[in-house]
């Protein structure tokens, strides 16, 4: 192989853990997890459980409205239920890998030309509205308290690959 193709490769991985590093922080101060994806080498996957579970498809949406808003590119929050009509044509979950997958999830990627700076940055401004929308709605650390909530039984169910 190139030896720039090859420095180009291990570049694009070293990003892509960092940034699966910096992404499984922030699951673990919000009670989400990192989903697995085993086939997807450029790829990662958020969970928005606890969001969704206890704001509802509203909260997971505004999530997406405050990263664009904060000039976020790239990064797609998908909620579950969401329905789109293109062409004349209903797509149920458009814009999800899965119709039916069972948790509202933010997909991030590491793509040609990332650095840490963009992921730090990145990272800081899911940090700043993940942290304004469960302050805001008053959402509890420990969520899995919650009574009508099913949050606990997802993220210890073994979830479909995306």
């Amino acid at each position: 192989m190139d030896v720039k193709l090859l420095a180009f490769l291990h570049l694009l991985q070293e990003m892509y853990n960092y940034l699966k590093a910096q992404l499984v922080e922030i699951a673990k101060k919000y009670g989400e997890r990192v989903l697995h994806t085993p086939h997807n080498p450029v790829s990662l996957a958020l969970s928005l459980s606890n969001l969704e579970c206890i704001r509802g498809t509203t909260e997971v949406m505004r999530l997406r409205s405050m990263l664009f808003t904060r000039h976020v590119s790239g990064a797609r929050v998908i909620s579950r239920g969401v329905e789109s009509v293109v062409g004349g044509y209903k797509f149920e979950g458009f814009g999800a890998h899965s119709s039916h997958y069972p948790c509202a999830y933010l997909n991030a990627a590491a793509s040609i030309g990332i650095t840490r700076k963009d992921v730090d940055r990145f990272i800081m401004c899911l940090d700043h509205c993940l942290s304004s929308l469960t302050k805001r709605r008053g959402i509890e650390k420990d969520l899995g308290n919650e009574a009508d909530c099913t949050v606990t039984e997802i993220q210890h169910e073994v979830l479909p690959d995306i």
